[in-house]
């Protein structure tokens, strides 16, 4: 029973640090304005500090929390060069991960490189390339 309680926590800690990450999306900003960012801010390093006590938040199935994390930082390229490493993987190939590349190859103006990622998106799902 313990393992399945330990299970639950990290997964809301894990939920919870994304749908916090979500709100600073600019579509979502745009409809829900951040009325604290100080606060919002402080939650996100929160409950990412309360996950990273009970896994390695570099693992494939919290890598992207740790990628938000980096990106709000201002650390894109240690975001890019982490999901790489776990994208290499085969089982981690998908349309998000790619999606995710794209946009902060595109944050850098790294246009060829976004380019080449979209390309990818198209491969693994040709109805959300355009996203």
């Amino acid at each position: 029973q313990r393992t399945e309680e330990k299970r639950d926590l990290i997964d809301a800690l894990y939920r919870k640090g994304r749908a916090l990450a979500y709100m600073e999306l600019p579509d979502v900003v745009e409809k829900h304005p951040i009325e604290n960012q100080e606060k919002l801010s402080e939650q996100i390093e929160t409950t990412f500090k309360q996950l990273s006590r009970w896994v390695d938040p570099e693992a494939s199935d919290y890598v992207l929390l740790k990628v938000r994390v980096l990106r709000r930082q201002g650390n894109v390229a240690q975001a890019i060069q982490l999901l790489k490493k776990v994208h290499d993987k085969p089982a981690q190939e998908s349309w998000l991960h790619h999606k995710k590349l794209r946009d902060m190859y595109s944050e850098l103006g790294w246009t060829d490189w976004s380019k080449r990622e979209q390309s990818w998106m198209l491969r693994f799902d040709p109805g959300h390339a355009k996203q």
